[in-house]
């Protein structure tokens, strides 16, 4: 969802004043649709939270009443993106460059992005082990996106992670959604798939695209029947 400047001020609590001078400073996320500025209102319930703004819980949990189905995990990859030889020699240049080649229907503020999952980053490191790494938002529902998605980067070169078991990370699967509810049915099919043996070794051998989605799609079969769209 997109505001108008009076909007987002609403929504914060703030007024128009403010919020045409944070975009002045450049502190604030938006959007500018000819002379007018525009607001996503998850980015800005993001960046208010990292301001540490008083904003009310209920605004951040309006998202759990969601009842349309969710993607498969194989179609989010799908619309996410696989991508080979990314570049990166650290764990911020990594994350910058996946903020950058992430695929969204929807139009992001990269910057800001790559902002939000460098703060996800200073909470804990993502690495889930052998070389693998899964990024997300410090706010889980940060973006404006007509699906959940997740985006897979292969890298060209293993950076340290600051993973438990001490592997470098070569492996990264983005995980992004609009809602608490598709954030959490990504997360806990990412963990249940990568837990099967041949998946992981495509993975880790850098396998082409359509056999990686096949291998997707083969393992999440096998689990129980949801709501979810192909």
């Amino acid at each position: 969802m997109f505001l108008n400047v009076t909007e987002a001020a609403t929504l914060l609590g703030v007024s128009d004043k403010t919020i045409y001078r944070s975009v002045k400073q450049g502190h604030v996320p938006y959007y500018r649709v000819g002379e007018q500025y525009r607001f996503s209102r998850a980015e800005l319930l993001a960046w208010a939270t990292s301001r540490r703004l008083p904003i009310p819980d209920s605004l951040f949990h309006e998202s759990l009443g969601c009842t349309v189905a969710l993607p498969s995990l194989t179609s989010a990859l799908r619309d996410g993106g696989i991508f080979y030889r990314v570049g990166g020699d650290d764990k911020e240049s990594v994350l910058h460059h996946l903020a950058q080649t992430a695929r969204f229907s929807y139009p992001v503020a990269r910057d800001h992005l790559f902002r939000l999952l460098l703060a996800r980053e200073a909470l804990g490191s993502t690495a889930i082990g052998r070389g693998i790494a899964m990024p997300q938002l410090v706010y889980p529902t940060s973006l404006d996106l007509a699906s959940p998605s997740v985006c897979l980067i292969f890298l060209e070169t293993a950076v340290d992670y600051d993973a438990l078991d001490g592997h470098r990370v070569k492996c990264l699967l983005g995980v992004f959604s609009a809602t608490l509810r598709g954030y959490y049915h990504l997360v806990s099919r990412l963990h249940y798939v990568l837990g099967e043996p041949r998946l992981r070794n495509l993975l880790e051998q850098e396998y082409r695209q359509e056999e990686i989605l096949e291998e997707f799609s083969r393992v999440e079969s096998k689990l129980a029947d949801v709501k979810t769209s192909p």
